[in-house]
């Protein structure tokens, strides 16, 4: 690729995230500076992860290679080429969507490595020396992040050179490339190990479908009175805010809470899930752990889900609002409606 890069200001990123401990710097082309549309076919659906280096450059001062090609490819120095990430041993620039198509693999427009695949450049230069084998091993990092999140198994990592065998990319990876992708399939693993351990960490002894909250005690009733004439079977919760919560059904496996859902929903219901401990008491949202559910909560959450807070294996199950085994803005938000009860 080339290396041309003009000196001027450093990039700012738009948002700074940590995924799976690999801290992530975005910023995103603009629409006309990328092919800005979406990888197969349209679908957006992501089928190989494609592996390039490109070559270790003397950086300016306060910066990092990989801004400095992220830069770069901003200013208009990189010939048209594009990739969704740059990595080297210290920083990771996210530069185009991941459902995007990218042009990096040089086999057309419509050529299955450009329109297929998300493109990860890393940053080397062969010598072997610490900091070439820190850039290799946070892109091997990396490259098991992305087919992790896409479902994708090892079979799906590849090279620049198999979608254009004229170029012998990753020029320093591919002597060794059986290595490397050892390194990404262990990488792999352990996600699906960890997120195996997740499950099992999350799992709460039972979950209750909650329908409303009133502060007045007759009220709670007259409605838990409403929803038993409809057939479920309501009973109130008096809770230690001052809240009298109305739920329905406990059940040991979530799915069948989230049936339970779907049926009072159809009944014209509001109704969402919390997990609930051994004597019954609410820890879904309840991230601190101190008995309420409040924006301070909220503010955990919403810390964990950008990466700057690290939860504890309990208060990562009573944050992850919706099961999905991860903590995300949208979690934060869920919290923080529930400790205002608009949910």
């Amino acid at each position: 690729m080339d290396k041309g890069v003009k000196q001027m200001a450093f990039l700012t990123a738009d948002k700074t995230y940590t995924l799976y401990g690999l801290t992530i710097n975005e910023k995103i082309l603009p629409t006309n500076m990328r092919p800005n549309r979406k990888l197969s076919n349209g679908t957006g659906k992501v089928e190989y992860v494609t592996i390039h280096n490109t070559d270790d450059i003397n950086e300016a001062k306060g910066t990092n290679d990989a801004e400095q090609y992220a830069r770069a490819t901003f200013n208009g120095n990189m010939g048209g080429v594009t990739v969704h990430y740059y990595i080297d041993e210290t920083a990771c620039w996210h530069i185009v969507p991941d459902n995007e198509v990218a042009y990096h693999a040089a086999d057309g427009y419509y050529g299955p490595g450009n329109n297929s695949t998300i493109a990860i450049e890393i940053v080397m230069d062969g010598s072997g020396k610490d900091y070439d084998i820190k850039a290799e091993d946070r892109g091997a990092r990396l490259a098991a992040i992305k087919l992790y999140e896409n479902d994708l198994g090892i079979d799906r990592l590849t090279t620049h050179n198999r979608w254009y065998s004229k170029k012998y990319c990753p020029l320093y990876i591919l002597p060794h490339w059986t290595q490397f992708k050892n390194k990404v399939e262990k990488y792999l693993n352990e996600l699906i190990a960890a997120e195996n351990k997740t499950v099992e960490a999350k799992e709460y002894d039972l979950y209750r479908v909650q329908v409303g909250a009133f502060t007045i005690e007759d009220n709670a009733y007259g409605f838990a009175e409403e929803l038993k004439r409809k057939g479920f079977d309501a009973f109130v919760v008096k809770c230690d805010d001052g809240y009298f919560r109305v739920q329905v059904g406990a059940f040991s496996i979530r799915k069948n809470a989230e049936a339970y859902v779907l049926s009072l929903k159809a009944a014209e219901f509001d109704a969402f899930i919390i997990g609930v401990d051994k004597e019954g008491k609410n820890i879904l949202g309840d991230v601190d752990g101190d008995g309420k559910i409040t924006a301070a909560d909220a503010r955990l959450a919403l810390r964990a889900s950008v990466g700057t807070e690290e939860l504890t294996a309990e208060e990562f199950k009573r944050a992850d609002m919706d099961g999905d085994g991860k903590i995300t803005a949208a979690d934060a938000r869920t919290v923080l409606r529930k400790s205002v009860e608009l949910e």
